[in-house]
């Protein structure tokens, strides 16, 4: 019978001791301080996550603002030679219209703008060409084609 209440008080000890690991144990596991460190080292890897989609979409985004300042670039070029050409295309009318204004009335009736016969078709081309005439309308006035007057104007600046 001692052994059996030396069994029994050994063993309602061992219970007591478990019992205390176990306590300790689940108290940890659910205790305030450890669910706030696991909220606080989730909460530091989702703004890990933000730091690093946040630095990607800038970097995206500072590259097509460069492509777009870029574009910009090339755009007001264009506009800038698309100015150019207009306003050679209004000097253009202008001579036209004084060289018209100019013409003897014999000259004006037949809408040509003819040198003096002696003057040959390079010479005629060369002269509207400086004067300001787009080739098309050189060719057009001496009822030539694009090509020859542009091979004309380029024969002629090369030599």
């Amino acid at each position: 019978m001692e052994y059996a209440i030396l069994v029994v008080c050994l063993m309602g000890a061992g219970f007591f001791i478990m019992y205390l690991i176990l306590r300790r144990t689940v108290g940890r596991w659910f205790s305030s301080t450890a669910q706030i460190d696991k909220v606080k080292e989730e909460v530091e890897r989702m703004l890990v996550e933000l730091n690093h989609a946040t630095s990607r979409n800038i970097d995206l985004i500072e590259a097509r603002v460069s492509q777009l300042k870029e574009m910009l670039a090339a755009v007001d070029k264009r506009i800038g030679l698309y100015r150019r050409e207009m306003e050679k295309a209004e000097l253009s009318k202008s001579v036209y219209s004084s060289i018209v204004k100019a013409r003897p009335p014999e000259q004006a009736k037949n809408g040509s703008i003819e040198a003096a016969p002696s003057v040959n078709l390079r010479d005629k081309v060369l002269n509207l060409y400086h004067a300001g005439f787009t080739t098309a309308l050189i060719a057009n006035q001496l009822q030539s084609t694009i090509g020859e007057v542009e091979l004309i104007i380029s024969l002629a600046e090369k030599g």
